[in-house]
């Protein structure tokens, strides 16, 4: 039966999520390696982890925001554009953002919201 399976299936992506969620709270730069595997994991894991991958983000360490944008990047997170965007004034990830939104390509433009899209803003979040 398809329902056994399925009950199966979804305890595991709670177990999952709680692992993830887990290694995403290991505090402070001690942490900081775990929360890299974390956001590792979330590019090659099941489309399922958006708030994680979100938390990882705004995470204070920029290596550990570099590899959950390139989940983003592998995932092809449309959705999260905002957040990527509103990293841009981090001059340590810029390289990395812009390389993940390049992959977007035009798919990204018509989608995304118009207040996280002011070139101003991100132009002089950036310097410019």
């Amino acid at each position: 039966s398809v329902r056994p399976v399925r009950i199966i299936l979804a305890r595991v992506a709670i177990g999952v999520a709680e692992l993830l969620a887990g290694m995403i709270g290991e505090n402070g730069p001690e942490g900081k390696r775990t929360r890299i595997e974390a956001a590792r994991l979330l590019g090659i894991l099941p489309d399922e982890f958006d708030p994680l991958l979100v938390q990882l983000l705004a995470d204070g360490e920029a290596d550990v925001v570099r590899e959950a944008i390139r989940s983003v990047g592998k995932l092809q997170k449309r959705r999260l554009v905002p957040e990527l965007l509103n990293r841009l004034a981090d001059r340590q990830l810029i390289t990395d953002i812009t390389e993940v939104l390049t992959r977007f390509g035009n798919s990204i433009v018509g989608g995304a919201p118009a207040t996280c899209c002011d070139p101003c803003k991100h132009w002089h979040a950036i310097g410019g």
